[in-house]
């Protein structure tokens, strides 16, 4: 049986520092709390990243120490084979540079399927659909009224939402892979006209003027360049008073060249546009926004991340991972865990922003 890297099985493979308890879970945060949990500090278990650490271990059907040390020999026989000079690290792409493809390159059918396995049917980020629901909720959303969406992934929370409240969602994704698996889920599900989603370019993105009772962005405006331009369109199209909500990656103020923040880039294979909690703020404030919530969710998207990966492990530990699932984990794994590494040291945060149109 394989070793589970959350510690479920392993208790010694809990995450450093952490307790073993009946469950084994990671900790989450509550949804309303803005407290930033116990990650470890930077530096600890050796340097090595804890997440793709322990996947790495169960991939391979060893304990975590057993891996670490098999991987240690590995990584020294590959600098003696890369001492021209050549970079050691290489991104898990299955042998490609991955900085010269455009951000089209990002999805494809078999890494859009590990998505949904980790963060459920129709997701592509932590948390899901039911975490979307959840800081919705608090909008007092009306029958019959027009929702805007900027970042739709597969579409999975607009579905949800468009069912629950009997509203109309106009939702955009930048990724023609991502938005196109979208619209077939929604005419699948029978909602394409209430859950409609279009391929957009995020920069030159205009909407209906005045029409939308509220309007909603998870972890996506960090991949758009020109927020400024983007944020001035949504501005544009809600109704006086009304509410946006954006959750997304920040980097904390000074720590934009840190170390951490430059692994998590080098393995994405689509650009990264950072922007500090103050920079956000400063934004909003300037298009006429008044921002009413400003509140560091970082340790509950870290805590999210590990439900994810923790069910993933448990639903295929029995019977593996299909071969043809096998690379899209693999960088899968190598993104999220730089992700946790990079979270881990401080540098970079997540960010709730609620404001009201004014």
């Amino acid at each position: 049986m394989k070793v589970l890297p959350f510690g479920k099985k392993d208790p010694a493979g809990l995450e450093p520092g952490a307790e073993s308890d009946e469950a084994g879970l990671e900790p989450t945060a509550d949804g309303g709390s803005d407290s930033k949990g116990d990650a470890p500090a930077p530096g600890e278990d050796e340097g090595e990243n804890n997440l793709i650490t322990r996947i790495m271990a169960w991939w391979e059907g060893q304990d975590v120490d057993e891996y670490k040390q098999l991987k240690a020999v590995a990584d020294a026989e590959k600098e003696v084979e890369d001492a021209d000079g050549e970079p050691a690290l290489k991104v898990v792409a299955g042998g490609k540079d991955k900085t010269d493809q455009g951000p089209q390159a990002y999805w494809n059918p078999s890494r859009i399927l590990v998505a949904e396995l980790l963060w459920g049917e129709g997701e592509v980020i932590p948390g899901g659909s039911e975490r979307t629901m959840e800081m919705v909720s608090s909008f007092g959303i009306q029958k019959e009224t027009n929702v805007l969406n900027i970042g739709a992934g597969l579409g999975g929370a607009i579905r949800d939402i468009a069912k629950k409240f009997d509203v109309w969602v106009s939702a955009y994704e930048a990724d023609a892979e991502l938005a196109q698996a979208g619209v077939e889920m929604s005419i699948k599900a029978g909602l394409s006209k209430k859950a409609e989603i279009e391929h957009a370019d995020m920069e030159n993105l205009t909407v209906r003027e005045e029409h939308f009772a509220c309007a909603f962005s998870r972890e996506a405006l960090y991949m758009v360049k020109d927020k400024e331009k983007l944020l001035t369109s949504v501005q544009e199209g809600l109704k006086m008073d009304s509410s946006l909500l954006i959750t997304d990656y920040v980097v904390a103020e000074g720590r934009a060249d840190d170390p951490a923040i430059a692994k998590w880039k080098e393995v994405q294979s689509r650009p990264i546009y950072l922007w500090s909690p103050a920079e956000a703020q400063e934004m909003l404030r300037q298009l006429n926004f008044e921002v009413r919530v400003d509140q560091d969710i970082t340790a509950q998207v870290r805590g999210d991340i590990f439900a994810g990966w923790e069910k993933f492990i448990t639903s295929h530990e029995r019977d593996g991972v299909p071969p043809q699932l096998q690379q899209a984990l693999l960088e899968t794994a190598t993104d999220w865990a730089y992700c946790v590494e990079a979270m881990d040291s401080g540098a970079l945060l997540v960010y709730r922003l609620v404001a009201i149109k004014k």
